[in-house]
């Protein structure tokens, strides 16, 4: 069954079941219906209707309800949920309506959604109710019956997105009979738990109910032999005289115009293609037959996608879209022709762009008729201008200008100023190709009915605070609230304050949410901010278990966590995490014990401030970053060693959203290795022995002090990620050995017999995303590390060590099964040291296509490898040398498939071998000519992207 169709059979069953249907809350006019729906967000219509004849005997208008105080209104609704925030959006709506809006209530959208505390929503169901508009408001009701009746896709993933989308199929006189509908079978038919399916009437064509019989388990294998069917024929489903979309293209004959960047405005596109290049979806569709009384037709045309009929309307209106895309470009002239090109039952349609010449700013005057504003912006100074002559003439350079205009204003006192009180007058100049600008500033005017005066600027009053919580308390200490409040008493309003202190309060973990509002004193200029703050409990525990897999080595693990959100009523985030794991280990012989435990406890404690000496206030205040201790001990026991590991750091941490990035500084980081215990088999093997002695495992073996600062750069933009690290250790201990430490015998510096590890370290990683169309995208990575040891290290520390393969690395070797350089491991219980290196580089790129459902699939190939700095001997080709180490680069292909949830991402990755640099025989060098499955194959599994 087609969407359409879907439709078609679900709104005629509601039609003949419920005619009449209406809201079920009551009221007796459009304040009163707009007060019952703001009251039922997240609460029962019964609830409601049990609360308003009270409310509305003593506030039946508006004006009544403007009257009154908060506490006032919140004695009526304290039985609903969110009382108060809901009982200050109320008197708040009240007095914005009589103020601007003469205590009616208005129909527009816009108008609506000014109204504090009403959304779009709330917006759609007073309009469709009292006004009778076709609306189609989504709450969670419809949201849940839309998704799960397959009304919608999942791309509809908004209540924006669902209605919309809904929209498009409901005849216009069933759409607001069609919110309700859709609300009362969610409420009591479709709930959100427990939904009574097997008395629901739809079930026969819910694709819910259809998912979960064990007919539908043959989807996705079905999905996957489609490939080889993909010349089925989609014709039978093309109507007569009519024509399969295939494909539609873009061009313009203005190079200066890139006629890519305007392929949203298209309306209509063919098929969706997995990788770019395969309508798998639209084969899959096709190998259905037409009736879809068969289940075997119905899953093939759920997995799949009907075919795209060409739609002549659709395809003008992209055109006219094209043209005023263009004419808002300042192409005044521009104009678009289609060209539709057929070839059988298919049409390939291509959107020519013919800009013309653009339009140039010739003079601008500003006029501001407000004095005191026209002070304040001095445009008089051309610097101070935002248009300027010569600029193109587009929408945007005018918009920004109002823009630019309004958030000067806005933080400079005029709390009332928007941009509609600027207004642009236009007129052709010396020749057609210029335009004169004239920019109007207006006066102030509250309303139609309002005289014109100058506009108002206002002072911040008083700043109050006010608990959110059911115990009425503020759980956070002054101090900490006043430094957190950038709102300031006796200064001007300013936009940019409101906007940080909303911030700061974002970053707190204490803190669930803040509502700021601000009241003026009648006939003044002054404002009382009054601050209304919510906290989160303070305690939370978490218990997670998970299974673990080592090199075939199964086991298990489990932690336990317990938080504090505001352990000093500072927003002080405390927790402690106990760990355990064990893991049964197989084939190590001459071992006495074959498992393996670890114990882990670990502590931090972080301040959402700067903290540290000489340090002034004003500075810390204007500081995003937080500040933290963490504390750890780690005990491993293995058949071959014990080792424990203590660490303590401190380090500072904050973000700067305008520009996507985030900041870390190690300001110290230490760590104590220390090994208790060796057993004397692995001893004599592999430490003692002269002929199997190898100086990276010796090394890695013995009691050590790691002390390093480091400092790391993140960014993401969507498009460009990058990340940068760089750490030293060793050097502050180094200039204390002089006088403090002891040169052992080897040459190395000791503390209290322990040596010290010194070397430098340094990582970058860069990942573009190239997106071809909504559903295909070309992912780029590279990486590359460096790390040397020097002074007091010969060698790395093994955690400070690289190592290639894996699934977030070159996809065709497994975790520290490549390198370095051309080294092929010998002893299978040590490779894990010895293929490790001082230098990585890794090259990737990866297709991603989604699929169906929530499967998205990928092709990939990967480059890379490891190489260390010095010659060791256990590590023969493995050295880095200019000119050897392009030939060293291993590569690897494959197929990805990766379950997208959203929230996370659980990965399949299956790779293999191209070009094996372990190898120098061409046959097993270039394995993707000689391909061996045993040898070349590699399965990987993990939990979000490579990169």
């Amino acid at each position: 069954m087609t969407r359409q169709e879907r439709f078609r059979y679900i709104l005629s069953y509601f039609n003949s079941k419920q005619p009449n249907v209406d809201t079920e809350l009551e009221f007796g006019s459009a304040f009163q219906l707009l007060v019952a729906t703001l009251l039922s967000a997240q609460c029962t219509d019964k609830r409601i209707n049990a609360v308003t004849p009270a409310l509305f005997a003593k506030y039946p208008t508006a004006k009544e309800m403007a009257k009154a105080e908060t506490e006032d209104v919140l004695e009526y609704i304290k039985s609903v949920s969110y009382p108060n925030s809901k009982a200050q959006h109320l008197v708040d709506m009240a007095r914005m309506l009589v103020k601007d809006f003469d205590g009616e209530v208005p129909s527009e959208t816009d108008k609506l959604t000014m109204l504090p505390g009403v959304g779009r929503k709330t917006a759609n169901v007073v309009q469709a109710v009292w006004f009778g508009k076709p609306t189609l408001a989504v709450d969670t009701h419809v949201y849940r019956v839309a998704h799960r009746l397959g009304l919608v896709s999942s791309a509809a993933n908004t209540p924006l997105k669902t209605e919309q989308a809904l929209m498009k199929h409901i005849p216009t006189e069933l759409v607001n009979k069609a919110h309700h509908w859709l609300l009362l079978h969610g409420r009591y038919t479709c709930t959100s738990q427990n939904p009574k399916c097997n008395s629901c009437e739809l079930n026969s064509v819910c694709p819910k109910r259809i998912k979960n019989s064990k007919l539908n388990s043959l989807a996705i294998i079905i999905t996957f032999i489609i490939a080889t069917l993909y010349g089925c024929s989609s014709s039978k489903f093309i109507p007569t005289n009519e024509y399969l979309l295939d494909k539609v293209s873009i061009t313009s004959d203005d190079k200066h115009v890139n006629a890519g960047l305007l392929e949203p405005y298209i309306r209509q596109k063919g098929n969706s293609k997995w990788f770019s290049f395969f309508k798998i979806p639209l084969a899959t569709y096709s190998l259905s037959g037409r009736d879809s009384t068969k289940w075997m037709n119905r899953t093939l045309q759920r997995i799949g996608e009907k075919p795209v009929i060409l739609d002549t309307m659709q395809m003008r209106l992209s055109q006219e879209d094209l043209a005023n895309a263009l004419h808002n470009m300042g192409y005044m002239h521009a104009i678009v022709k289609t060209n539709v090109k057929y070839h059988g039952k298919k049409a390939d349609v291509n959107y020519t762009l013919h800009p013309g010449e653009p339009y140039y700013i010739n003079k601008v005057d500003y006029n501001i008729m407000d004095d005191s504003i026209a002070k304040i912006l001095r445009m008089d100074i051309e610097a101070n201008r935002g248009i300027k002559s010569g600029d193109r003439f587009t929408v945007d350079v005018l918009d920004n200008e109002r823009k630019r205009i309004t958030s000067i204003l806005l933080n400079n006192g005029y709390y009332r100023f928007h941009k509609d009180f600027i207004q642009y007058d236009a007129d052709s100049a010396r020749n057609e190709n210029d335009i004169n600008i004239k920019l109007n500033l207006l006066k102030y005017r509250a309303n139609d009915n309002a005289p014109i005066t100058l506009h108002p600027r206002y002072t911040i009053g008083t700043v109050s605070y006010k608990s959110g919580d059911e115990d009425g308390k503020l759980h956070l200490r002054e101090s900490v609230i006043k430094r957190n409040t950038r709102i300031e008493e006796g200064m001007p309003y300013r936009a940019k304050d409101l906007q940080r202190t909303y911030n700061n309060f974002a970053r707190l973990q204490a803190v669930r949410y803040t509502n700021i509002r601000f009241h003026e004193h009648s006939d003044t200029t002054i404002l009382d901010c009054d601050m209304q703050l919510s906290t989160n409990k303070p305690n939370t525990i978490s218990f997670q278990p998970e299974g673990t897999n080592t090199a075939g080595n199964l086991g298990a693990a489990a932690s336990l966590t317990y938080s504090n959100r505001n352990l000093f009523r500072g927003s002080e985030l405390f927790s402690v995490e106990l760990r355990g794991a064990f893991e049964a280990i197989k084939g190590l012989e001459g071992y006495k014990d074959q498992d393996y435990q670890e114990y882990n406890i670990e502590t931090k404690l972080q301040f959402p401030r700067f903290i540290a000496p000489f340090i002034s206030n004003s500075f810390k205040k204007k500081s995003r970053a937080t500040s933290e201790l963490s504390l750890s001990y780690n005990l491993q026991k293995r058949p071959e060693f014990h080792r424990r590991v203590f660490s303590a750091a401190w380090r500072y941490r904050w973000n700067d959203p305008n520009h996507h990035s985030n900041y870390r500084i190690d300001l110290v980081d230490f760590n104590y290795i220390r090994m208790p215990w060796i057993s004397p088999t692995f001893k004599h093997d592999y430490l003692d022995s002269v002929s199997n002695r190898n100086a990276i495992l010796r090394y890695n073996y013995e009691d050590l002090l790691i002390m390093k600062v480091g400092f790391a750069l993140a960014y993401n933009n969507g498009v460009n990620a990058m990340k940068a690290n760089i750490e030293t250790a060793g050097n502050l201990l180094h200039l204390l050995s002089a006088t403090t430490a002891h040169k052992h015998e080897n040459g190395q510096y000791t503390y209290f017999d322990i040596a010290y590890a010194q070397y430098v370290k340094g990582d970058f990683d860069f990942t573009h995303l190239i997106r071809f169309d909504e559903q295909n995208s070309l992912a780029l990575h590279f990486g590359l590390g460096i790390a040397y040891p020097y002074g007091n290290s010969k060698i790395l520390p093994f955690e400070k060590r690289y190592f290639s393969g894996g699934a977030n690395s070159v996809r065709g070797w497994g975790v520290r099964e490549l390198g370095p350089g051309k080294f092929r491991g010998t002893d299978g219980r040590i490779d894990f040291i010895n293929q490790t290196g001082d230098m990585k580089l890794d090259l990737n790129a990866e297709l991603r296509s989604h699929l169906f459902w929530k499967l998205d699939g990928a092709f990939f190939i990967d480059g890379g490898n490891i190489w260390t700095i010095r010659q060791y001997d256990e590590q023969p080709g493995g050295q880095f040398k200019w000119n050897e180490f392009y030939k060293q680069i291993a590569v690897a292909y494959g197929l990805g498939l990766r379950l997208n949830f959203d929230y996370f991402i659980l990965r399949f990755d299956l790779g293999m071998k191209a070009i094996n640099p372990a190898y120098d025989n061409s046959r097993e060098h270039y394995a993707i000519t000689h391909p061996k499955w045993h040898r070349d194959s590699q399965f990987h599994f993990a939990v979000g992207l490579p990169f």
